[in-house]
This record gives structure tokens, sequence and C-alpha cells, in this order.
């Protein structure tokens, strides 16, 4: 019974370790996010699909599914529609409600290009001016527009078009453009080529600019923010710009949902900023990773996830679970317990029943032995039948649960041998008993048979 038992004890141990190891397997499984960027081939683009490498040569807990899409505006759409985890979006882009800012991937510096010889000295001498527009990607008119508000100049006042980078040095050379505005990293190689070129093989020398009053446009407008562009950042001699510049930025930002766990965005941080050195290699990104400030009124507010981790709040597994681990464990060390508990009392009662049977039989025995009629014998008889009963039907009942169980059999027949012969012995007393009476009756009658006088 007890090897049973501790057989069985064992195979629910390897069974609850082999489903605690299947759990554990499940969880440490990458977490599949689905990721909206776009346009294909551009920068964000190709940053995404460096990260969704790096996750997977580096065995990074998350993998990416990338969804392609025209612009920072359908990206954030699809977050809003829940159909996609993550997105990378414009700080400037109005579309997302319910973004949360995971990760700043890019900012990008607002800086006005201008000929020297154009009497361009500041952003209000644009008016009346043929000014170009160059990005990387999304349209940048809408901010562009918004940003001339602020200064009162209206759209119709400058001559304001989107071009092609390929094309800015000709139409400088042509008189075509007065100046054009970047909208850019300052550590991309677009600025640089087009500025070598313009400078250096045009020989156009030129003027940079921020915009004036930058720090009155971040307070305005929480999607752009203030940036210091050092001097010489886009090479040359002299050096472009000879002086540093202050003015303002966007911001290309991953961004997610509230409905992303806070312990899911503090993981998927954390990852990203694990990554930042090996992305660093690829000089044809100017793409980084750095966390969102959390401490100041911005576009696209910091996940609680994110802010947690910025702020060293965030609690790991077993910090955030604690309670219902050793819930879980009093609980199985109450099971436990109680199963012990359940086989010691069920081992007792295996104890008292055996030990009923073994000591209720000799005093059976002495009492057997003890009987000087039929009916002391017959008794006895009884006894033991009830016992015989007893003792069967809980033999049977931990045969049917598989327990070993002794078998009666040998003493019940023994005992069953020894009434018979005190039986026996009882019956042949009395017999002779009565075989001795019937004697002397007929003695007695012959005896008096012959006293009767023979005449008579």
């Amino acid at each position: 019974m007890e090897k049973r038992v501790l057989l069985r004890l064992l195979a629910a141990i390897f069974t609850i370790l082999a489903l605690g190891i299947a759990i554990g397997l499940y969880l440490s499984m990458p977490t599949t996010l689905r990721i909206a960027v776009g346009p294909e081939g551009t920068e964000q683009a190709r940053f995404v699909h460096a990260v969704q490498r790096a996750m997977i040569d580096t065995r990074q807990p998350f993998r990416l599914d990338i969804r392609p899409v025209l612009n920072s505006a359908e990206a954030s759409k699809l977050l809003d529609k829940k159909t996609v985890d993550l997105a990378v979006a414009r700080s400037d882009d109005p579309t997302s409600n319910e973004g949360r800012s995971v990760a700043v991937l890019q900012k990008r510096s607002i800086i006005v290009v201008g000929r020297k010889d154009s009497g361009i000295e500041s952003v209000t001498d644009l008016r009346g001016r043929n000014v170009a527009l160059l990005g990387e990607s999304d349209s940048n008119l809408p901010l562009i527009e918004r940003i001339f508000a602020h200064y009162e100049i209206q759209p119709d006042e400058v001559k304001l078009k989107e071009m092609r980078p390929a094309d800015v040095a000709n139409a400088m050379a042509d008189g075509q453009l007065d100046a054009f505005i970047l909208v850019i990293d300052p550590n991309a190689r677009m600025p640089r080529r087009v500025l070598a070129e313009i400078t250096e093989k045009l020989k156009i020398p030129l003027i940079f600019m921020g915009m004036p009053a930058s720090e009155a446009l971040a307070f305005r407008f929480r999607d752009l923010i203030t940036t210091d562009i050092p001097a010489g950042v886009f090479g040359g001699t002299p050096p472009r710009p000879e002086a540093a510049i202050n003015t303002v930025a966007i911001s290309y930002e991953l961004i997610s949902t509230e409905r992303m766990s806070d312990t899911t965005a503090t993981a998927l941080t954390k990852s990203l900023l694990e990554l930042r050195t090996r992305l660093r290699r690829d000089q044809e990104i100017s793409f980084g990773i750095e966390t969102p400030p959390v401490d100041e009124p911005r576009r696209f507010l910091p996940h609680d996830g994110t802010a947690a981790l910025v702020n060293d709040d965030a609690e790991t597994f077993l910090e955030k679970y604690s309670d219902a681990i050793w819930l879980s464990l009093f609980g199985l060390s109450l099971l436990g317990s109680s199963v012990t508990g359940f086989m010691g009392w069920a081992s007792g009662r295996r104890r008292e029943d055996e030990v009923s049977f073994q000591a209720l039989l000799p005093q059976l025995t002495e009492k057997l032995a003890a009987a000087s009629s039929l009916d002391d014998v017959d008794e006895v008889q009884r006894e033991f039948d009830a016992l015989v009963v007893t003792t069967l039907m809980d033999t049977g009942k931990r045969s049917g649960s598989g327990a070993d169980a002794p078998d009666p059999t040998p003493w019940i027949t023994l005992f069953n041998r020894l009434i018979a012969s005190r039986r026996a012995a009882l019956e042949r007393q009395v017999a002779s008993t009565i075989g001795g009476r019937d004697g002397l009756e007929r003695r007695q009658v012959a005896k008096v048979v012959d006293l009767t006088p023979r005449g008579q």
C-alpha cells in the first residue's frame, strides 16, 4: 500500500514539475508585436527592419511583425483601430488619440538655409521668396505653415513648395530658389550631400537660421521641442553652419496604447535600449533610441511602463507577482499537508482494522476454549462470524482501491476448524453423558424386575 501511494505521489510531483516547465517555456517564448511603419524604403522603415533583425540575433524577448504603411497618419490610425500593437509616428501627427511613447527614435530639426546674397537674415525675410521644403518622407507642409502662422506669415506670402533633395542644388544655381527649409536629423547624410554640392561644387555661399523664439514655439505647440545645432555639424570649410543654431524639432517616436501592459512596455523599452550600441554600427541610419521625457508635457506622453523604467520604479516579475506566488505555494503546502494527513489517517485506519482482527481472535479463542456447552460454542460462532464479515468488507474496500490487504482466509479457516473441533468434543461429551444415564436406568429397572416374586 505504502509503495503504491509513494509512486502516485511521485507521479503527481513529476506532473506538477512538467506542467511548471511547460508554463515556463511558454512564458519564455518571444512575444510578437505588430508594428506599423512607412513608407517602405524610408529611413524609419529601414531602422525598424534593423531592429527586427537585431532582436532575433540577440535573442530578445520580442519579435516584430512589420506592417508597411504609406505615412505616419496611416500608422496612427491602425494603432487606434487595434490592428497593430506599435506604430512609428511623428510628434506633429494629430491622428492618434491613444498614442503613448515607448521610445524616441529620431529628432528632426527645422533649419532655414538661404543664399547669403539674397538678403535673407530671418524667417520673416522669406515673404515673397521662392522657398523649397526638403524632407525625407512624410509631407512637412502643414508643419511649416503652422510655424509660419505663429510668425504671422500667411501661406500666400511665401512661394513654398516641396522638392526632392537632388533638385535643390540646380534650382539654387539657376536662381529658381532663394532659400530652402530642412526638416532633418543633423546626423543624416542627405543634408551633408546637398549642402556640400551647393557650397563646394557650385560655390554658392549660404546662411543658416533657426526658428526665432524657439522656446515660445515649443511652449505653444507640444509636438515641438527646442534643440541646438552645433557649429560645423554639416562639415565643410568654413564649417557649416559657422555658429550654433537654436531651433525647434519634431520627433519620430515608437508609440503604443494603454492596452499594452506596463510589464510589456517596460520590457520592450529595456530591450530597445540594449540594442542601441548594435544599431549605431549602421552608419546609414541616423535613427537612434532614447527614452521619452517623463517630467514635461508633450504630444505623446510616455507609457506608464516606460516611465516606471526611467524612474527606476519598474517591478520585476517576482516583485509584481510575489504575493500571488507565495499564496500559491502556501496553498500547495496546505494541499500537501492534507494529502499527508489523509494518508496517515488511512494508514491508521488500516492498522486499527488489522489490530482489531488480531486482538479479537485470541479473545475468541480463549472464550472457545472455556466454552462448556454447545450454547457457548454457538455464541463464539456468532461473534466470530460478525468479525469475519467486518474483516472481509474492509479487505474488499482496500482491494478495490488498489491497496495491499492481508489475506484473512487462513485465520478464518483455522478458527472454524477450532470451533468445529470444540463443538464435536462437547457433542461427544453430551452423548456419553446421555448414554451413561440410560444404562443406569436400565440396570435399575432390571433390579426391580429381579425383586419381583416369581409366582406373581
